[in-house]
């Protein structure tokens, strides 16, 4: 059943998380394990969403546009799906074999945390992932942008 199973680059970070303890698997990581185990033992999905997540997903294609006014470079959401023996993902963007990913920051104080702290584990071995799987790639960036939240959120 795992013989042929692809983690996906959104996921990596998650796996990836050092153990409290300072050996094994973190619990962050099980629980990881145990959500693919049960989807792909039973077809059941746990729904994985927030409403951070539901504004990137919802304003991604403003956080492009924004991005492409920003820089005077017009990009285009990407929707091809990379993928090698062990993970698979879809960079939001692919441009001069750079991948960048859109993340689109919940209020002004969400995006200007990030220039305080160091870069968000999660969100670096994403990255990471999509520049494996893309060939030639060069590089990969992380673009936040702060654009507006939907009323409903």
């Amino acid at each position: 059943m795992f013989d042929t199973y692809k983690f996906h680059c959104s996921s990596l970070g998650t796996l990836m998380t050092d153990p409290r303890s300072g050996s094994g698997l973190s619990e962050t990581c099980k629980k990881e394990l145990l959500k693919i185990w049960i989807k792909q033992k039973y077809g059941r999905t746990k729904p994985d969403t927030n409403k951070y997540i539901e504004k990137g997903l919802a304003q991604e294609e403003e956080g492009i546009s924004l991005y492409s006014r920003a820089t005077g470079t017009f990009f285009k959401k990407n929707v091809e799906v990379f993928e090698n023996d062990f993970i698979i993902g879809t960079p939001d963007l692919i441009h001069s074999n750079v991948v960048r990913d859109i993340k689109c920051s919940w209020n002004i104080f969400t995006f200007f945390e990030v220039f305080t702290g160091p870069i968000n584990k999660g969100y670096d071995f994403q990255i990471n992932g999509y520049w494996d799987l893309i060939p030639g790639c060069q590089g990969g960036k992380l673009v936040y942008t702060l654009v507006n939240t939907p009323y409903e959120l």
